[in-house]
């Protein structure tokens, strides 16, 4: 891809007729940003047993104009090899591995990751999955400035590259079918643990402009339940989770803690249902969220003017959609319905509005508020 843009501001004068060129920070400017990608597989079939795929992996990307630092260039080389093992009907085994080479950053020698699925019988099975994860920053985090009326973003040269360990597992039921009644229910579990991971946030406390920097230490950890059940004209689904989340965003020994909480934990649900009118040629979807109050770690004040780690608390909330769809005729269908159906706009939260990098305020803004919609679609085919 090349991308180029062109960018010419001037000012004109009504009283004199006169325009004159302005001289902002990208007013009169050539943005160019330009990538390459590369990717080449070979499959290689070993065995009725064994299967690999090694490949190279090319990855570069140059930008430069006013408002880029100088003219970054940025590029990954990667060699790759994955395996699918089956030693027997019901286990399958897929390791790989990826050597980098970055042009910028120090890169690990190399990334596995593997994924295991148990096929414990034919309606249950086990998967179990580890992935190690390398991320350097992208051209746009640390070089790219985009200061406006409306936004205030400047990069970070001074990024660390995101690294990752990714641990997660499911096991899957599905029964047998019986009166026309289809019925699955899957839980599944994870845990993933982050240095230097890259996030965005205020710069300093004291100003409006927002830039990226590395989380010290992030994990996180969770379970889903999610249920499926099918009968003739009815389709529902029901899902429930519990997401914890840990984070050292900095140095935290030049505040005082206010608890020793490391993961703070949020539920979560969710459920679907749709049925069928097949007189009326009409489906009828309904789409409910449940998200439970959302704990974290912000900076204060407290009453002796410290600097404090303390817990806030977000309330809960829930979100709803309705939508019908009507097949008029072989070319012609109708769609209605209502999104966010209790009108949820604002959800209030507990920590003060002290102007902190990581304070989240008294509100947070979620949706629009309620809304309705009508389309009508023409789909036409010849064979």
């Amino acid at each position: 891809t090349n991308y180029k843009r062109q960018t010419k501001t001037t000012r004109h004068d009504f009283e004199k007729g006169t325009d004159e060129l302005t001289t902002g920070d990208g007013e009169q400017d050539i943005a160019k940003f330009n990538n390459l990608v590369f990717r080449t597989t070979v499959q290689y079939q070993v065995s009725t047993k064994v299967s690999l795929q090694p490949g190279i992996d090319i990855n570069r990307e140059q930008a430069s104009g006013q408002r880029i630092l100088g003219t970054p260039v940025i590029t990954d080389y990667a060699a790759f090899v994955s395996a699918e093992i089956k030693p027997t009907a019901g286990i399958n085994i897929r390791p790989g591995l990826r050597f980098i080479k970055n042009s910028v950053y120090d890169a690990p020698p190399v990334i596995p990751s593997i994924n295991t699925k148990f096929s414990l019988s034919n309606q249950l099975d086990f998967r179990l999955a580890y992935a190690y994860g390398f991320r350097s920053p992208a051209l746009r985090e640390l070089y790219f400035e985009f200061i406006d009326a409306n936004h205030n973003i400047v990069g970070n040269p001074n990024l660390k590259a995101e690294t990752s360990n990714s641990f997660n597992g499911s096991l899957n039921w599905v029964a047998v079918p019986k009166n026309n009644i289809n019925y699955s229910v899957s839980l599944s579990g994870f845990y993933n643990q982050f240095t230097n991971q890259i996030d965005f946030a205020l710069s300093s406390p004291t100003s409006n402009q927002y830039t990226y920097f590395n989380v010290n230490n992030a994990k996180t950890a969770g379970a889903t339940l999610e249920n499926k059940f099918s009968r003739k004209n009815l389709d529902a689904t029901l899902g429930f989770s519990y997401i914890g989340i840990s984070r050292q965003l900095f140095d935290e020994k030049d505040y005082v803690k206010e608890t020793d909480q490391d993961f703070f934990w949020s539920p979560e649900l969710s459920a679907g249902i749709m049925y069928n009118l097949p007189v009326f040629k009409t489906k009828l979807n309904v789409f409910y969220k449940l998200t439970g109050k959302r704990p974290q770690l912000v900076t204060g004040k407290n009453a002796s003017n410290q600097a404090i780690l303390t817990v806030s608390e977000t309330n809960a909330f829930h979100l709803a959609d309705f939508i019908s769809n009507t097949q008029i005729n072989k070319y012609i269908s109708f769609t209605m319905g209502v999104k966010n159906i209790f009108d949820v706009t604002n959800v209030n939260n507990s920590a003060p509005d002290n102007g902190s990098i990581h304070n989240t305020g008294a509100s947070i803004a979620v949706g629009y508020g309620r809304s309705y919609f009508a389309g009508l679609s023409f789909q036409w085919n010849k064979k």
